[in-house]
């Protein structure tokens, strides 16, 4: 989310209402999907604003709707996975075959299309369980990146 907050904050201060917009509705609808439902609606008025070009509404409401979402940004970081993760000795684990990966990678697009974060993440936690190659925890660490922030194209991007 705080990548989205900035952007909008600073998209704003340049005046550039369009693309503010556009990311207004992303935020909208990540805020759906973490189940802030007075957020999203928040942000819907914020995007009907937008697009009827209402830079009134804008500069009286977006401040505090940018705030409300950096306060649940914070309230979130229990629940990302990863995020500040160290290296760990995985020398003594099995290596993750091309197949088991390939499979893996299966189902974590299958959650992606279904928004089903917490079903990536168990995957993801089950990734731990192998010694990986170089390429796959670099995959790995940008899925996670990707989760955190509630960026599924960018996961089917990484996957593609």
């Amino acid at each position: 989310l705080d990548g989205y907050i900035s952007e909008i904050q600073e998209l704003y201060d340049r005046k550039d209402i369009e693309n503010t917009t556009i990311k207004v509705h992303a935020l909208k609808s990540i805020s759906r999907i973490v189940g802030a439902a007075d957020l999203g609606e928040k942000a819907q008025e914020l995007e009907n604003a937008g697009n009827a070009g209402d830079t009134q509404t804008l500069t009286e409401e977006l401040g505090g709707f940018l705030d409300r979402c950096r306060k649940l940004s914070e309230q979130l970081i229990p629940l990302k996975s990863g995020e500040a993760e160290e290296e760990t000795d995985d020398s003594g684990l099995p290596p993750l075959s091309d197949d088991e990966y390939s499979e893996m990678c299966s189902i974590i697009r299958g959650y992606s299309e279904n928004f089903n974060s917490k079903g990536i993440e168990e995957v993801l936690e089950a990734m731990k369980g192998y010694k990986l190659s170089d390429e796959q925890k670099k995959v790995v660490k940008e899925l996670r990146k990707a989760v955190n922030e509630y960026e599924y194209d960018t996961i089917n991007e990484i996957l593609a």
